[in-house]
């Protein structure tokens, strides 16, 4: 599937302004996933900036979103070069928590079950 952009995220808030998994609880126990399609035109690209801080564009057709245990990422081929946001500098980049990294190999991220006791 080839997308123009993939977030993985297990909070609904990237930035103060900006929900990029409305639907996310961090105790739920799974991974939320946001991709824009690679037919995403410069317009509906546009209306999903504006919705941001609502989270309203996952509802967008050329957006997906779901939830899941695990996922598998590749950044495979030569980018997307019609789309208006391509970077030739970028291709078969990934960035992982704002830092970004060539991806030589797939990216598999997974939620582990676990019990996590704070004490203070």
């Amino acid at each position: 599937l080839e997308v123009t952009g993939i977030i993985v995220s297990n909070c609904p808030w990237m930035t103060c302004d900006f929900q990029c998994a409305p639907k996310s609880a961090m105790g739920d126990g799974f991974l939320d996933v946001t991709f824009g399609l690679s037919t995403m035109t410069q317009s509906q690209m546009i209306q999903m900036l504006i919705n941001s801080e609502t989270g309203g564009y996952i509802n967008f057709p050329s957006v997906r979103y779901f939830k899941t245990k695990q996922i598998r990422v590749e950044a495979i081929g030569g980018g997307l070069p019609n789309f208006f946001l391509d970077d030739n500098c970028r291709k078969g980049q990934l960035d992982l928590d704002g830092e970004s990294f060539t991806a030589n190999a797939p990216l598999d991220l997974c939620v582990h079950d676990v019990d996590l006791h704070i004490c203070c």
